[in-house]
């Protein structure tokens, strides 16, 4: 059974253009090794992650990305079997989100205030519009 997770965290600095193309590029290797797909969104300091693979590699994966350095404050916001891929061409497909509008957009469509707080629902029908925005409007860089 597949298995996908979205997370969101906070960059502990300002990334430079180069410090992102190494993640990218260690994600996808390291991905692309143990046939897991996803996307990252960066913007403003703040990372929205997509994981999709074999769960057991997920959990692995998730470990290991919540002891990063490079980040902190990382909350789960989904966490579900999936029957079929959102991104299965994208070993790590990659946006960064430059303008305010495009955070604007972001913020609303995730409600981030709200999720915040403990009450708020894991299995959010706004993050399945995240994603199928994401989808269907971005391609990976």
């Amino acid at each position: 059974m597949l298995h996908s997770i979205v997370y969101l965290s906070s960059s502990t600095s300002d990334l430079t253009e180069e410090e992102l193309s190494r993640i990218l590029s260690t994600s996808r290797a390291n991905n692309n090794a143990v046939n897991i797909t996803g996307v990252l969104l960066y913007g403003k300091g703040s990372f929205i992650q997509v994981l999709e693979g074999e769960k057991l590699r997920i959990e692995g994966l998730f470990s290991k990305i919540k002891e990063d350095i490079r980040h902190t404050g990382v909350i789960l916001l989904l966490s579900m079997d999936i029957f079929e891929r959102n991104f299965p061409a994208w070993r790590m497909g990659f946006k960064k989100m430059k303008d305010t509008q495009e955070i604007d957009l972001l913020n609303e469509q995730l409600d981030f205030k709200a999720k915040m707080s403990k009450n708020f629902p894991v299995q959010s029908p706004q993050i399945f519009k995240l994603l199928q925005t994401f989808k269907e409007y971005n391609y990976p860089e």
